[in-house]
């Protein structure tokens, strides 16, 4: 009888385990054999919201999803892919416009140096090239975005690289257009050629196996929010992210993908969405303690960094303002010295007139006196 409950305590313990792991424990029992990042510039919070998106839709219920992510503030399709890619901001990959050079070391590189195939297909007509490793294919801007991804399937097929990145923008120009309608149309043609990849890798018996995110970097809307869909082995399933930053999508990639990482990486990985097995729980908690301890230092930094500059700004207007009220001081001072200088001269020219006039006066005195004298016996 003993031995009976005991038995039936461990079926129950184990039975409970599995419940509260749920999806968990299945997802970490694949292997990532190769992964997609689809990057949607333009898709913005209010447009998915707003559109029928099965596909995406899928993938979010299938995976983890955060509709409301924070996206990055910045004015160019490089700056913004950049901050994707290397998990820095502007001031530190300095990656702005085609011309420039990245300062620090995209994803796709360290993928590259790991001895794994890499392919981006780059929808900006070449303006990321700089951010490409292996494989890159430029597609002009004018093309649509059916052709990005035929392109990517295509060569996928062919090469099977490891990482394959997708940067599409017809949702952006249709944005730009500001027609509301093909705006949101725009975003179900890019679902539906989403849907195309994923019945691809589902024919090749590849879906499972392979980690997919989409997302858009830049923000396009007042709200600065962009959905952020990540599915694939590692991820936990059913699972709704909130608060989370673009900037912690490298961090996350790095730890599924077993990369080191840099230094300059900003961001920590989204360990909501890391499917972790229990015995790993606590020391996951650690790590996430410890890369939020991290990311509070280097804010406050920058807030003390902010405020040194605040101060000196601060400190340079007042000398501007002073500098600025010491010469029209000496302005003041000079119109005076002006006004005082023309009265001087008036005087002057007064006092000289006065003395010429009593010269003249002198001299005709003088003349008439001589006058009268020489010529008084004629």
């Amino acid at each position: 009888m003993i031995v009976l409950i005991v038995g039936f305590l461990l079926v129950e313990s184990a039975t409970a385990q599995t419940e509260s792991t749920g999806q968990t424990a299945a997802s970490s029992d694949l292997s990532i054999e190769q992964v997609f990042v689809i990057s949607v510039d333009g898709l913005n919070y209010e447009g998915f919201i707003s559109t029928y998106t099965p596909n995406m839709d899928y993938l979010g219920s299938e995976g983890v999803i955060d509709k409301k992510s924070r996206s990055f503030t910045v004015n160019s399709i490089e700056a913004s892919e950049a901050c994707l890619l290397t998990g820095s901001f502007p001031e530190e990959h300095k990656f702005i416009s085609a011309g420039d050079s990245l300062e620090a070391e995209s994803l796709l590189e360290q993928v590259k140096k790991s001895d794994r195939k890499v392919l981006m297909v780059d929808a900006s007509g070449g303006k990321l090239e700089m951010l490409s490793a292996g494989t890159y294919i430029k597609v002009d801007a004018k093309q649509n975005d059916h052709q990005v991804f035929q392109t990517a399937i295509e060569q996928y097929n062919a090469e099977h690289p490891y990482f394959t990145y997708i940067y599409s923008n017809d949702c952006l120009d249709a944005l730009l257009s500001l027609n509301q309608k093909n705006y949101y149309q725009s975003i179900t043609k890019v679902d539906q050629y989403i849907g195309e990849l994923l019945d691809d890798l589902r024919k090749h018996d590849q879906l499972d196996k392979t980690l997919i995110v989409i997302t858009s970097p830049r923000s396009s809307s007042t709200s600065n929010f962009s959905p952020l869909i990540m599915r694939g082995p590692g991820c936990k399933s059913g699972v709704i992210m909130t608060d989370t930053m673009l900037i912690d999508v490298f961090p996350t990639l790095s730890y599924l993908l077993g990369i080191k990482t840099q230094f300059n990486v900003r961001g920590i990985p989204l360990y909501e969405a890391i499917a972790v097995e229990p015995r790993n729980q606590i020391s996951v908690l650690h790590m996430w303690i410890n890369s939020l301890k991290k990311e509070r230092i280097i804010t406050w930094n920058r807030y003390f960094q902010s405020q040194d500059e605040l101060y000196h700004t601060i400190k340079q207007l007042m000398a501007v303002k002073e500098e600025r009220e010491n010469i029209f001081h000496y302005a003041g001072q000079r119109e005076d010295t002006i006004v005082s200088l023309q009265n001087k001269i008036m005087m002057q020219r007064g006092v000289a007139g006065l003395i010429f006039l009593l010269m003249a006066a002198g001299y005709l005195v003088e003349y008439r006196w001589l006058k009268k004298k020489y010529l008084l016996f004629r």
